[in-house]
């Protein structure tokens, strides 16, 4: 259960004490409880699929602005701009792809397995973000 379902169930917990009422009780409140649990549940992964959904429309958007500064220049700078549009292009297609708890699950395992490399990884899609943000 996650934290704020949990926040969520004491919340109900302590209006039904309150009122005097009890959560397996005749008036259906557990099933109400459940009910809204679900409903919150339901809210909050489309809230996180439409937040997946716009980070991969930012992530091509950067991308084609990359390619577009580097277009006109050769060299290493340029190589490394189309390399890093594509790596983000790549990111943009995986958001699309998979489900958001499948990225989740994802994000922790690498992160168990390579922790310098997942901060580092982070301090840099920070430092990215942060430049596309300007």
């Amino acid at each position: 259960m996650s934290e704020y379902a949990k926040q969520e169930t004491q919340s109900a917990e302590e209006y039904a004490r309150q009122h005097g009422e009890s959560l397996q009780g005749e008036g259906g409140l557990e099933e109400k409880l459940q009910e809204k649990t679900q409903e919150l549940g339901e809210k909050g992964r489309e809230g996180m699929e439409a937040g997946k959904e716009r980070a991969a429309g930012g992530m091509e958007r950067a991308a084609e602005m990359m390619r577009e500064r580097a277009s006109g220049s050769e060299g290493g700078a340029a190589k490394a701009s189309a390399k890093v549009a594509e790596r983000m292009e790549s990111a943009a297609e995986y958001l699309r792809e998979h489900e958001t708890s499948e990225i989740w699950t994802s994000a922790e395992e690498y992160a168990r397995a390579h922790p310098a490399q997942a901060l580092a990884g982070a301090v840099v899609a920070g430092f990215v973000i942060g430049r596309i943000l300007r």
